[in-house]
C-alpha cells in the first residue's frame, strides 16, 4: 500500500441503543483492525440499560456521546458531525467488523484514488442456529464484477442485491454532508436513503471480494431491522423516483425502484396486509412487469393461497442459499 495512504484518516461511527450485551464485541472488532482507525466514537441514542458502562473498560480509545432516543440515523449523524477524519465507516453495536475490514477498502482506494465510497462482501449471522452466510462467493461476485473491484454505478449494484450494508461501507465525510447525512423524519431504509442520495453524485463505487464484517441477524435491542407500513414505502419510492428523475438518473433507478417495491410487497405478503399489496402494485403498476403485477395480485385476492405460496417459496429459497453459501471461519 502506498504510504500516501498511511495519511488517511478514518473514524468509526457506532450506533448503540440498549446494547450492552453485545457492544463490547462491536469494539473489539474495531480495535482488532490490522489498521487502525484514528478514533472510534459511540454515540448511545438513548439507551437505559448498562451500555456506557460497559464501555469503562476501553478507556479512552472510546469517545462515548450520550443522546436521548431519536433513533438511528439521529445516532449516526451525531457521530459524523463529531468525526474529524476524512472518511467515516460505520457500525452498529450488536453486529462486528473482520479484521481486515479497513485495510481491504484501503488497498482499494489506493488503487482508485478518486472513489468516494467502498464497500463489500459480508457474512450474515443466523444468530439462532450460529449459521454464517456469505452475502456471495467470491467466484459469484467476480463474475458479477468481471474480475473488477468497482461498480461504475451503485444502482446497478443495489439491482441485483450486491452492495453491502452499512457495516461495510467506507465513505469520504464531505459526501455524507453534501448528501444531506441520514434522514431522521422515515422509518424506512434510512440507510438506503443515504447511499441512494450518494449515488445521485457519486455513481462509482469500490467493491471489496472479501467479508469485511458480520451481521447478525435477530439480535434483541437492534436500532434498525423494523416493519415499514405502506405509507413510508409509498413516501420512500415517490421522493426517490423524483429525486433521481432531478439527477437525470430517472431510468437508473427505476429497477432500484422495483427492488424495493417487490421487497416490501413479499414482506406484506408474510404479513396478510393484502389491502395494502393491492394499494401498492396500483399505485406503482408502471414499476411492475405485466406478468409480475397479475402474480401479487392473484396473490393478494386469495389470502390462503398467499400464505401457502410465500411459506414455499421462502423455504426453497432459503434451503437453497443455506445450502450454497454456508461459510465457516476457517475457510
Amino acid at each position: 500500500m502506498p504510504d500516501q495512504y498511511d495519511k488517511t484518516t478514518i473514524s468509526i461511527v457506532i450506533a448503540a441503543y440498549n446494547a450492552a450485551e453485545h457492544l463490547p464485541r462491536a469494539v473489539k472488532s474495531v480495535l482488532a483492525q490490522t489498521i487502525q482507525p484514528n478514533e472510534i466514537i459511540v454515540v448511545d441514542d438513548g439507551s437505559t440499560d448498562n451500555t456506557k458502562q460497559v464501555l469503562e473498560q476501553f478507556g479512552d480509545r472510546i469517545k462515548y456521546i450520550y443522546q436521548n432516543n431519536a433513533g438511528p440515523g439521529a445516532a449516526r449523524n451525531t457521530g459524523i458531525q463529531t468525526a474529524t477524519s476524512e472518511w467515516i465507516s460505520f457500525l452498529d453495536a450488536d453486529d462486528e467488523y473482520l479484521p481486515n475490514k479497513l485495510e481491504t477498502q484501503l488497498e482499494i482506494l489506493a488503487r482508485h484514488p478518486d472513489l468516494h465510497w467502498i464497500t463489500g462482501n459480508y457474512i450474515r449471522c443466523l444468530c439462532d442456529t450460529q449459521t454464517r452466510v456469505p452475502l456471495r462467493t467470491k467466484d459469484e461476485i467476480n463474475q458479477i464484477l468481471n474480475g473488477s473491484d468497482t461498480y461504475d454505478d451503485f444502482m446497478q449494484a443495489f439491482t441485483i442485491g450486491v452492495f453491502g450494508w452499512t457495516g461495510t461501507m467506507l465513505i469520504r465525510r464531505n459526501a455524507i454532508l453534501k448528501a444531506g447525512m441520514f434522514p431522521t423524519d422515515i422509518y424506512l431504509a434510512e440507510d438506503i436513503d443515504l447511499w441512494l442520495k450518494i449515488a445521485y453524485n457519486h455513481p462509482r463505487i469500490g467493491f471489496a471480494y472479501e467479508p469485511l464484517a458480520i451481521y447478525h441477524m435477530g439480535v434483541q435491542g437492534s436500532l434498525a431491522r423494523n416493519k415499514a407500513s405502506y405509507a413510508d414505502t409509498n413516501n420512500f419510492l415517490s421522493h426517490h423516483l423524483k429525486l433521481a428523475k432531478q439527477h437525470n438518473c430517472e431510468d437508473a433507478f427505476q429497477p432500484c425502484a422495483r427492488r424495493i417495491l417487490v421487497a416490501w410487497i413479499r414482506s406484506a405478503l408474510f404479513d396478510d396486509r393484502v389491502k395494502n399489496v393491492r394499494s401498492a402494485i396500483n399505485d406503482f403498476r408502471n414499476l411492475l412487469p405485466p406478468g409480475l403485477y397479475l402474480f401479487f395480485y392473484v396473490l393478494s385476492i386469495f389470502p390462503q393461497l398467499t400464505m401457502k405460496t410465500c411459506l414455499l417459496l421462502s423455504a426453497i429459497s432459503r434451503k437453497l442459499r443455506l445450502r450454497k453459501r454456508v461459510w465457516h471461519p476457517t475457510d
